[in-house]
């Protein structure tokens, strides 16, 4: 394909210079940044590449096809129910335009000019202007946001992909399903390009103002985790009358991110293409430990949203960015996007925290505003009556569907109660602990480790649950009663999108290349099995057998030891969901781990024992100082009495011998080499072991384990799996249950990463796969870089961190890619 003509005759618009009557051909986005600039407010500088040059390079080249000369100007018409055509039609049109050449005149010009911003890297956003669009370009804005932004060094191979790229947002399959929906044709839509200056940041954020108040949200580095949930910002709450701090909410920052500098001359991706990274990089001590905003920044940006009202009106939101000082001066705030906006494009005022309540505070218990800070442990919003719930297993069927569930604490055994919550809210635990891991299971908002909540809480209230920031506050007005109509969960969670997605054949993920690093799922339910096998992943990593069993069975795993009938009807279900689950996902493997029933997973109250029940479990409910992690648990309570274990053992091998060959076994907590030849023995025996199709892997969980790999791979083990959660509390003495260790359970200690490195060391030396399934990598994604430079063949995480983790990993391939392309270029000759 050849381009017809030697140039596009289009100018460039400097920002400042955009008058009104060239809000068509800039855009709403750019047209509002324009309008800022020439009142004097902080922009950022940029230029804008009309929207006619993208028409007029539809129509000037060479196509193949006809069709692509009049594409804009088509009445496109798609059948919406079938998802594979709609993306057999997006891909064809995107990988002909990004095909395309762009006339080398005009990007020499194009180049030249956008030199003249004096950055070495800019960024390329759409601005998009919609035709009909009544709502003085409201429903353009809206449909920007449905567009990807760009990142390019001022290079002319670098620039030329990054405006195909733009441009090819139109195009994508997602984009295409909503322009029709929304009755939007191709022909009613101007797209230009916003072509800004792109710097690393000391902090930005973004400015959302109402009449009521204005929140201020920031964080490190460029905001681009704010955008993919990677951090909550802080969040000041400003008065927009008096311009006084209301409120001043700390966010949970692990993360910054700043833009790769580039090599000259240095390619990535092996095709030639000149890319911006994008890395994560750890925070210092000293952002860690303060606010991102100091005083002085803080009223500067204040400053900036009252300049803002001042032309945009009550209600607005704007994106900013904090840059150093320069020589003899102070840091100062640009504005990367700032419009106009109505209440329903604003999001919730988040909720004032105050003290956790104690008995003395009961007396205020009827304040509409009072509210308490926890951690927040699964993201998600949801508003719904509170029952108030003692733990006790006997009671859990009397809980009312679509409650908030206010407990002390959370047993696995007790899954059975919390299926039908709408969120929860305990006591105790801490961030992996057993209530958070049932709670992202579920897909439900939690909050954990608020004392004393169950004191000043009463089933009936009217509770916001936030499980983003930690807080539950009381709601002014009675929730509606849920057995009526489900309460709305207002789930920030990026799950429900991409199973809609993966419904309708669009998936997110279609720009991604496939990654070297293996992408596993772990679950313990039953729920959304179907969507999940649909999306790009590559197995299950970790199946949870005792939430599985818990689910199943309608009671706690330790009735499965204690009555041997109860343990035969529980395998057969747990059979027919594996059963299920292989077939969803064949041939990609699935790992099941064999049960670990924990000191603290036992009755409430002594039962007599049965002929399967272990002398470990007689004993009852463990008492208040025994740790469930340090008790008798996994593979030596197998030592002990190893009947549940076969009866495991039996189940699997069976449905091997039915078929289901992608179904492989893992061991949870292994103490000891012994420990493993015992269970490899009862393995064999029970006919698992036949073939080279079948893998024996353990749970690489405890510290004794990072010394013993050569060992154990020497006995049989075929595969390791590094369990962060327990690894992180035995290496630290940090109980993952308890709140106030909440801050010592830190998974980034060095302590812990290097005996993550050795164990991913050893593995390698020794030819055998690892994999990593705790909270880690979803919880601080900065640990995914270093997993991945140091050769981890797989991770895998809960399924609403599927698209963060899968992204963190395309990130760090293409970073290692770029590394590697460096040190192969020559040095020039001179």
């Amino acid at each position: 394909m050849m381009f017809g003509s030697d140039t596009i005759d289009n100018p460039l618009y400097t920002l400042e210079c955009i008058e009104p009557a060239q809000r068509q051909i800039v855009g709403e986005t750019a047209y509002a940044l324009g309008h800022l600039a020439r009142q004097g407010l902080p922009v950022l500088p940029g230029l804008v590449i009309s929207a006619r040059s993208l028409r007029e390079f539809l129509e000037a080249y060479d196509w193949v096809e006809p069709l692509f000369a009049e594409l804009l100007n088509s009445s496109l018409h798609l059948n919406l129910e079938d998802p594979r055509q709609l993306q057999a039609i997006a891909r064809h049109i995107r990988g002909e335009l990004l095909a395309a050449e762009i006339p080398a005149t005009w990007l020499d010009r194009l180049v030249e000019e956008i030199a003249s911003l004096g950055s070495p890297t800019v960024k390329l956003s759409p601005s998009l202007h919609v035709h009909g669009d009544s709502d003085h370009g409201a429903l353009a804005l809206k449909a920007s946001s449905l567009l990807d932004s760009y990142y390019s060094p001022v290079q002319p191979e670098a620039i030329a992909r990054g405006i195909l790229q733009t441009w090819a947002e139109l195009f994508r399959a997602r984009n295409l399903f909503y322009w029709q929906r929304a009755g939007i044709g191709l022909q009613s839509l101007d797209l230009a390009i916003l072509v800004q200056s792109a710097d690393n940041a000391i902090a930005s954020g973004a400015i959302a103002a109402s009449p009521q108040q204005w929140q201020i949200e920031s964080t490190w580095g460029l905001g681009i985790a704010l955008g993919r949930d990677d951090v909550f910002g802080d969040r000041d709450l400003v008065d927009p009358e008096t311009a006084q701090i209301r409120d001043r909410q700390p966010g949970r920052h692990r993360i910054a991110y700043e833009l790769e500098p580039q090599t000259p001359g240095a390619e990535c991706n092996g095709q030639g293409k000149i890319e911006i990274v994008e890395i994560e990089r750890p925070l210092t001590d000293g952002e860690r430990d303060r606010s991102v905003l100091d005083p002085t920044q803080l009223q500067g940006a204040i400053r900036l949203s009252q300049q803002l009202r001042e032309q945009l009106g009550d209600c607005f939101l704007a994106q900013w960015l904090l840059y150093p000082a320069r020589e003899n001066g102070s840091s100062r705030f640009y504005l990367s996007q700032a419009y106009r906006a109505d209440a329903s494009q604003l999001p919730e005022a988040p909720i004032a925290a105050q003290p956790s309540p104690t008995p003395a505070d009961n007396g205020a218990a009827n304040e509409p505003t009072q509210s308490w800070q926890g951690i927040g442990a699964a993201s998600g919003r949801a508003i719904a009556p509170a029952y108030l719930w003692d733990g006790d297993r006997a009671t859990h069927d009397s809980i009312p569907p679509g409650h908030i569930l206010v407990t002390e604490a959370i047993a696995p055994e007790n899954c059975a109660a919390v299926s039908q919550a709408a969120a929860i809210v305990t006591e105790r635990g801490g961030i992996a602990s057993h209530a958070a891991i049932v709670a992202r299971e579920l897909g439900i908002p939690a909050v954990v480790g608020v004392p004393n909540i169950t004191r000043a809480i009463t089933s009936g209230e009217s509770l916001l649950v936030d499980g983003g920031s930690g807080v539950v506050s009381r709601q002014p007005h009675p929730s509606p009663d849920p057995t009526d109509d489900p309460p709305p969960n207002l789930s920030n969670s990026r799950l429900e999108s991409l199973v809609y997605a993966s419904d309708r054949g669009l998936s997110v993920f279609e720009e991604l290349v496939p990654n070297s690093t293996k992408m596993l799922v772990n679950l313990g339910y039953g729920r959304r099995v179907e969507q999940l096998a649909r999306l790009p992943v590559d197995g299950v990593g970790l199946v949870r057998s005792e939430l599985l069993a818990c689910e199943l069975s309608q009671m706690p795993s330790w009735e499965l030891s204690r009555d041997r009938a109860v343990g035969i009807e529980t395998f057969d279900k747990i059979a027919n969901y594996l059963t299920q689950l292989a077939e969803l996902f064949y041939p990609r493997p699935i790992f099941y781990r064999s049960l670990d029933l924990r000191s603290r997973q036992s009755a409430p109250k002594p039962v007599p024992a049965s002929s399967l029940s272990p002398p470990y479990l007689d004993n009852g409910a463990a008492t208040q100082g025994e740790s469930e992690t340090l008790g008798v648990h996994g593979a030596f309570s197998y030592l002990i009495d190893p009947a549940l274990f076969d009866l495991e053992l039996e189940t699997l091998a069976h449905l091997r011998q039915q078929g289901q060959r992608n179904i492989h076994l893992m061991l949870p907590f292994v103490r000891s080499v012994e420990e493993f030849v015992f269970c490899r023995r009862r393995v064999k025996r029970a006919g698992l072991d036949d073939g080279n199709d079948f893998q024996l892997w353990i749970m690489a969980e405890v510290p004794s384990s990072i010394f013993l790999v050569p060992e154990y791979v020497r006995a049989g083990v075929q595969g390791i799996s590094i369990g962060t959660n327990d690894l992180t509390q035995l290496l630290l003495a940090a109980d993952r249950e308890h709140p106030q260790m909440a801050a010592a359970f830190d998974a980034r200690h060095k302590a812990v990463k290097r005996a993550i490195y050795q164990l991913v060391s050893q593995a390698k030396q020794a030819g055998i796969p690892c994999s990593i399934c705790g909270l880690a990598p979803a919880r601080h994604p900065e640990i995914v870089d270093e997993l991945v430079r140091w050769g981890i063949d797989s991770i895998s995480v809960e399924p609403d961190a599927i698209e963060s983790t899968y992204r963190a990993i395309a990130r760090a391939e293409r970073r290692l890619a770029i590394d590697a392309a460096r040190q192969q270029v020559s040095p020039p000759q001179i």
